[in-house]
């Protein structure tokens, strides 16, 4: 190879490396958008991890959740871990369609969107015991805006009763009207089951009447639509219409 061909050689690998630089550069600069994970960046400029990802850790045991209450932001998505202690145990959401079971001495996982605000219940949905019914908790997702809902209660407060039997609820129907606070009253027969328990999706209530006592809560329903009421089982039904 004469000196010109060396020339030649060199100037053509010299070109091909700049060239090389430039693209690997502008590669670079198309994938980093400058957002970084709660744990950094990756090599490629994407985030590792997610910020909006809260996780809890909650532990079941007869009759009760430790802790009892979570509280995230709107828009979280939301990891828990439920640990069993002694026998079958379940954790469930109505209003996020959550509904997390493991048996005896399990640990097991699930995710769901906190897409709601509220005070929601989260209860035990697997029979325990005749605890059962009071294995209950809070679950409170909050917002920085008024969420839609209405503003401070007005009016006078509405006093409503239900009574649970055997059979079921004495009422499937109830009518109030938003934004104006509740008095709701429950009794119960003693062998009512299920029927000694009333939850109410979205407004955080949870009752139970285990001799045949009233038990009382007060609430405001936020705004107009349909607020079901259940036991944690969910063998008997009914629903709180506000308007």
């Amino acid at each position: 190879m004469n000196q010109k061909h060396l020339f030649i050689l060199v100037g053509v690998l010299v070109l091909a490396f700049v060239g090389f630089i430039l693209v690997d550069s502008q590669s670079r600069n198309r994938g980093y958008r400058g957002e970084c994970g709660p744990s950094g960046c990756s090599g490629e400029g994407m985030p590792i991890g997610d910020a909006s990802l809260k996780e809890f850790t909650i532990t079941a045991s007869r009759f009760k959740f430790e802790p009892s209450t979570i509280t995230v932001n709107k828009g979280d998505r939301v990891r828990i871990t439920l640990v069993n202690t002694d026998t079958s145990h379940g954790i469930a959401i109505s209003e996020f369609g959550f509904d997390l079971r493991a048996g005896a001495g399990e640990i097991k996982s699930a995710e769901f969107l906190a897409d709601k605000e509220g005070t929601f219940n989260f209860f035990c949905s697997v029979y325990c015991g005749d605890g059962h019914p009071e294995m209950s908790g809070k679950f409170v997702v909050k917002s920085a805006g008024s969420g839609g809902q209405l503003g401070s209660p007005t009016g006078a407060l509405q006093a409503v009763s239900l009574r649970g039997t055997p059979y079921g609820y004495d009422k499937t129907r109830i009518s109030v009207k938003a934004g104006q606070p509740v008095k709701f009253d429950f009794s119960a027969d003693p062998n009512s089951g299920c029927g000694r328990q009333v939850i109410i999706d979205n407004v955080g209530v949870n009752l139970v009447s285990r001799n045949g006592e009233t038990v009382s809560a007060t609430f405001t329903p936020p705004s107009p639509g349909i607020y079901r009421y259940h036991c944690s089982m969910n063998m008997f039904r009914g629903e709180l219409v506000a308007a």
